[in-house]
């Protein structure tokens, strides 16, 4: 299917020191993004943009925008996803926090 083409995050990598490799709290120059930061960041824009091109959305018009942002929604609720599936110690609350969320979106 379309995910199985995209590369999706298996785990946070970690450091030589072995603490996770994590984005610092303030803007360092001359750094880069942490691995998994980098891909969380390409697959939710893949899937938003074959999102976009399963729909032939050319950027024109408003019909079907339910359907749009419930595309987008759900390209979002995948990389959450994975984002969670790379923070196993988090998972639980993690996995808690998404289910609430879903349930108050699904009304």
């Amino acid at each position: 299917g379309l995910a199985s083409s995209i590369r999706e995050p298996k785990s946070a990598s970690t450091s030589s020191t072995g603490y996770f490799d994590v984005f610092p709290r303030t803007a360092t120059s001359g750094k880069s993004k942490p691995v998994l930061l980098e891909d969380l960041e390409r697959l939710l824009h893949e899937k938003l943009r074959r999102g976009r091109k399963l729909r032939g959305d050319d950027g024109g018009g408003d019909d079907g925008d339910e359907v749009h942002e419930n595309d987008a929604l759900d390209a979002h609720r995948q990389t959450f996803q994975a984002f969670i599936d790379a923070f196993t110690t988090y998972k639980p609350l993690l996995v808690a926090i998404k289910t609430t969320y879903d349930v108050a979106l699904d009304k």
